[in-house]
Parts: C-alpha cells; structure tokens; sequence
C-alpha cells in the first residue's frame, strides 16, 4: 500500500495499554485519532500482548493511504507466515 502520510501518535502517560487511560485521558486521546480518521487515516494500534509489538508502550500508527487499497492481511508467526485475501 501507498501511503500519503503516516503519523504515530505516543501518549504523554507512558502505558503499555489504553486500559490505563483515565477517562479525560481517553477523551482526549480518541478526539485526536477520530480528528485524523474524519481525514481519512486508518488507525493501527496493537494490544501489549501481541508477540510481533516491538516497543512496549502504547502507540498508535495514522496511515494515509494513496490511490486504490489493496485488501490482504499478513498474520506472521511462527513458523510460518499466512497471507489472507
């Protein structure tokens, strides 16, 4: 995928999970992603007990894709590595 732009977001509350938000916290936080979202960002973020996370603080990744969005996942574990479509 193209991408136009691509944005992390690190909350100033160092945290591995956005659990730990206080509730203005939160506000706060999701008024910016869906500020980013309203322009047509995808929103990434991966759980603290992902095994592919390789920093272990909360962050959040705002891709702005270009042109036509090919849909596939890539799922890598191990051994193996599995493409969906």
């Amino acid at each position: 995928m193209k991408t136009d732009d691509h944005l992390l977001v690190v909350p100033k509350k160092h945290t591995d999970k956005l659990a730990d938000f206080t509730a203005p916290e939160s506000v706060e936080f999701m008024g910016i992603i869906g500020s980013y979202e309203s322009q047509g960002y995808n929103i990434y973020a991966r759980a603290p007990q992902t095994v592919s996370k390789s920093v272990m603080h909360q962050h959040t990744h705002l891709i702005k894709p270009v042109g036509k969005v090919h849909r596939f996942i890539f799922f890598i574990g191990k051994p193996y590595i599995r493409f969906m479509r």
